[in-house]
């Protein structure tokens, strides 16, 4: 009893001692998600000022505000160098058995081991994450993580295994309707073709991309998938084809780089023989500070001036050329002298792994059959023991229970005579309780009877009464005018919000501030709660607002979340608001 006393006054102050011992910072955490979507650099800045400034952080707080800093400074194209220290977020992780931030973790120890040139650890942390994402926790973490394992084997020739990732990708997209996401996966799959020498493949899933940009009113996607058709129609030689799809990406630079444009100009001006025009393009790539860039630029004007019979400065970019062309052969020789000692790493591993595991399956065969054999040896022991034993106890034991019987007999009788008297009169206990209990119950069934049919007529009074407000609401200006104009693609003014708002209270009975005496809301939230209020869907809201509907879809699961309703779901927050 003492320690039902006791222990609520010491749940309390453990509370209060682990309230003064660590900070709250629960939402700077939260500010620092919304940033990384909107401004990852000034989210680098918010979370290292944090981890600067916050004294007494619990460890899982600056764990995860670490991995945060880790992902904000990748979405800022931030170098990402200090492996250490995302293998200690990951242990981290995986020691407290945390499945949110787990496969989040070793997604972004894969991308800080791509930054420093080791695919092969990189891909390891990346089939990690798939193991916890393959059943749909995070479907968009999920597709980026695809895309990144998609890379990694295109890179090494693995081109089926890359495009089976890219094709889980795009299905996940394409559910979620992302477009965006949707023309960067067929972009992928079509430069796989391309790799693999199929330009054909390549080229439909171009014009399916080009057909999506266009579709979604992008310039920027649509001018990205252009300069790849480009690419393609170059690879085939149909250099008309390949000029008219490069016109975008080249008079628009904001769109695409200029380093991967202005070379794919020259290179197919001089493949025409139009020398004057490639050495206009190439003059412009000298300023750019790829090594490979200004190699194909060297060359192109060597030709020019060759045909124009200028042979110094013909000869001086021949120098020029050859120079960047021993740079650019060291990096691929480079490049190239590490990939293949990944994949010997790679193969070795395996077939160390492969050895090890026939190692351990003989291992485990040679202990099961002496296992087996001493369980046997054992078993035979056993039994001719047990056998030899009962033998010598058996005629002892027949005696005895001959004679337990009798003796059983007699009690079990004299037991039964008394046990059936004690029984008939429970009996008669139990008949004239049950009375009682009959006419008890038939009382509470006539009271929860009345109290139902109570609740319904309140139930229909509290409908018709909403019927007769939500008829009065439709009838009003401002509702009506609220409705034209999502008709007419107009955007609602100040006045007119605060007119609508107005109307609500007036016929709702303070509809605003009941919900803001609950939880307090932002603008947003608010006007989607009044459009909502007045029957509109939440494509029309959309419209209203300026927003996508999968945010405002965001935003009434946020509601539902904010307001503790028991199923966090959109439509769940539409019938609570209609029910007020």
């Amino acid at each position: 009893m003492k320690y039902k006393v006791y222990l609520p006054l010491l749940l309390l102050l453990t509370g209060l001692v682990y309230g003064c011992h660590h900070d709250d910072v629960s939402s700077p955490l939260h500010q620092a998600e919304e940033m990384i979507a909107h401004d990852p650099c000034q989210a680098v800045s918010h979370l290292s000022q944090l981890l600067d400034s916050v004294k007494n952080m619990s460890q899982d707080d600056e764990m995860y505000a670490k991995l945060l800093l880790i992902r904000a400074m990748d979405k800022a194209y931030m170098p990402l160098k200090d492996t250490d220290g995302i293998e200690r977020i990951v242990s981290y992780f995986e020691q407290n058995e945390n499945s949110d931030r787990l496969p989040m973790a070793y997604y972004y120890a894969g991308r800080t081991f791509i930054e420093n040139k080791e695919a092969l650890e990189a891909l390891t942390y990346f089939l990690k994450a798939e193991d916890l994402l393959m059943h749909g926790e995070d479907d968009r973490l999920y597709t980026v993580l695809c895309s990144q394992i998609a890379d990694i084997y295109s890179h090494r020739y693995m081109f089926d295994d890359a495009r089976a990732y890219l094709r889980k990708a795009y299905v996940i997209d394409s559910v979620a309707r992302d477009t965006f996401s949707m023309v960067s996966d067929l972009r992928d799959m079509a430069v796989s073709y391309s790799w693999d020498e199929n330009e054909k493949e390549s080229m439909r899933l171009l014009r399916e991309a080009h057909a999506l940009a266009r579709q979604a009113g992008s310039l920027y996607m649509m001018a990205q998938v252009e300069k790849d058709i480009a690419y393609s129609y170059k690879n085939q030689h149909v250099y008309d084809s390949a000029l008219y799809y490069i016109h975008r990406p080249i008079q628009r630079p904001d769109l695409v780089d200029k380093e991967q444009t202005l070379p794919l100009v020259a290179t197919i001006y001089q493949q025409q023989n139009k020398m004057d025009s490639a050495a206009y393009y190439a003059r412009m790539l000298l300023e750019m500070p790829s090594v490979l860039v200004r190699n194909k630029a060297h060359k192109i004007l060597a030709l020019y001036e060759l045909q124009h019979g200028d042979a110094n400065n013909a000869k001086a970019h021949i120098l020029q050329h050859y120079m960047l062309e021993d740079t650019a052969d060291m990096q691929t020789s480079t490049e190239a002298i590490a990939r293949a000692k990944e994949l010997f790493a790679q193969h070795r591993q395996q077939q160390e792994n492969n050895n090890l595991r026939l190692k351990n399956k003989a291992w485990r065969i040679t202990g099961l059959t002496v296992i087996i054999i001493l369980l046997a040896v054992i078993a035979t022991v056993v039994v001719w023991f047990v056998n030899h034993k009962r033998e010598r106890l058996l005629m002892q034991l027949r005696y005895e229970h001959m004679l337990q019987i009798y003796q059983r007999n007699k009690e079990t009788y004299n037991k039964m005579l008394l046990h059936n008297e004690e029984k008939m009169a429970e009996l008669q206990e139990q008949l004239k309780y049950t009375s009682k209990e009959n006419t008890l119950e038939l009382t509470r069934i006539h009271q929860a009877e009345d109290l139902i049919e109570k609740e319904n007529t309140d139930s229909r009074q509290h409908l018709k009464m909403l019927q007769q407000q939500t008829e009065a609401i439709r009838s009003t200006e401002i509702c009506q005018a609220f409705h034209a104009m999502v008709d007419n693609g107009t955007i609602p003014s100040e006045a007119q919000w605060q007119q609508l708002e107005q109307t609500l209270n007036h016929h709702f009975d303070n509809f605003i501030p009941r919900l803001e005496y609950v939880r307090p809301l932002n603008v947003t939230e608010k006007r989607v709660c009044m459009l909502l209020k007045i029957e509109m869907r939440p494509s029309d809201i959309a419209k209203l607002l300026c927003k996508e509907t999968n945010t405002i879809s965001s935003v009434r699961t946020r509601l539902c979340k904010k307001f503790c309703l028991d199923r966090v779901t959109s439509s769940n927050w539409d019938t609570f608001i209609k029910g007020m």
